[in-house]
């Protein structure tokens, strides 16, 4: 299994077309995602954290291990939440 590590740096081109445009999370939103989250899934463990130092996105954990990344996105004064979350082929159980 590949570390959070490894997952964070194939996030990298995606956090970069964010970036450009310009959609910073605040600690509200982020807060809130959280929540809608925990909510949606039914699941305390989900933890939604800003970056330190702030790129704009917050990381998704469950529990101790991450599990992708949120976006932030402003189109035409409309905002919304974009959760990316990679899963390796190796990481899939065997099909039966």
């Amino acid at each position: 299994m590949l570390s959070g590590r490894v997952l964070k740096a194939r996030l990298l081109t995606r956090w970069k077309y964010y970036k450009n445009r310009g959609a910073i999370m605040t600690r509200t939103e982020t807060l809130r995602v959280q929540r809608y989250l925990r909510e949606k899934f039914g699941n305390e463990d989900f933890v939604v954290k800003e970056r330190r130092p702030s790129d704009g996105t917050a990381e998704v954990l469950l529990g101790d291990e991450f599990i992708g990344v949120v976006y932030r996105d402003e189109d035409e004064g409309e905002v919304s939440f974009a959760f990316h979350m990679t899963i390796l082929d190796m990481d899939l159980p065997p099909t039966s």
